[in-house]
């Protein structure tokens, strides 16, 4: 992948030869790359950019479950994915309903068939598909949570 934040490309480089422990290299690489197309489309402060981002981890990894499940052959995924959002949006012990994958659930659970990334043909167009892949998304992450701290 390109990196179109060209200004900071060392900065995106040194996430993977630095010896110093990273919680989600590939998160931060990511956020890097995008953080100047981001810009230019929400024309908003680092803490909008940063929910933002968080967003599209998120839809993304429940893309990539629907695709695990539906399309095994054309997916690696091995358990839940924890993006740069997992280490801004809880611990396990606090309220889980305040976790952006449970909002977005949320948001899901009251939209139906009208949810936008349904509408826009992902999921197979399915609410029912959708929401099958998001449990298990969220159920993944909350496993993944619970052995992390």
């Amino acid at each position: 992948m390109a990196c179109r934040n060209f200004g900071r490309i060392d900065r995106g480089q040194e996430l993977f030869t630095n010896t110093a422990r990273r919680n989600a290299p590939a998160s931060e690489y990511l956020a890097l790359c995008l953080e100047q197309s981001f810009r230019e489309i929400f024309s908003a402060d680092q803490e909008d950019l940063q929910r933002a981002f968080d967003r599209t981890e998120v839809y993304l990894r429940m893309i990539a479950t629907d695709a695990a499940i539906h399309a095994p052959e054309t997916v690696h995924q091995a358990g839940a994915f924890s993006g740069l959002f997992v280490y801004r949006s809880g611990r396990p012990w606090e309220d889980t309903s305040k976790r952006l994958e449970r909002q977005i659930m949320s948001e899901m659970v009251r939209a139906e068939e009208e949810w936008p990334l349904v509408k826009a043909g992902l999921f197979g167009r399915s609410y029912q598909r959708a929401e099958n892949s998001v449990d298990k998304y969220v159920g993944q992450l909350d496993a993944a949570r619970s052995d992390r701290w």
